[in-house]
């Protein structure tokens, strides 16, 4: 049971993203609807958290899981970060952000 919803939950969410694409912060948002919504996979979400209450061997499992994702998290938002420091380094958009920034100061 917890293979088929590692499995669902994680490889086969990131499978999804990967394969719908988008930028960083698509790809995030998309990854947490897949696997914390919806009427199926929140409720298996929930009782696995419950069941790990009481199994040491789930709870293993299910922190594997979190950290996994939170990895993969941490990634995005490192990726999302870099390209708007990017885009912030890039002339026109500087130049436009400057002049944004002096008619609101």
């Amino acid at each position: 049971m917890l293979d088929a919803w590692e499995r669902e939950s994680l490889d086969e969410a990131i499978d999804r993203v990967e394969h719908e694409g988008g930028d960083p912060r698509t790809k995030i948002t998309r990854a947490g609807v897949l696997t914390f919504s919806g009427d199926r996979l929140l409720p298996i979400v929930l009782a696995i958290r419950d069941w790990a209450r009481r199994d040491q061997t789930v709870a293993e499992r299910l922190r594997w899981v979190d950290n996994r994702r939170i990895a993969l998290l941490r990634v995005g938002a490192l990726t999302a970060g870099a390209a708007r420091a990017r885009l912030r380094h890039t002339p026109a958009v500087a130049t436009a952000s400057a002049a944004t920034e002096s008619r609101a100061g």
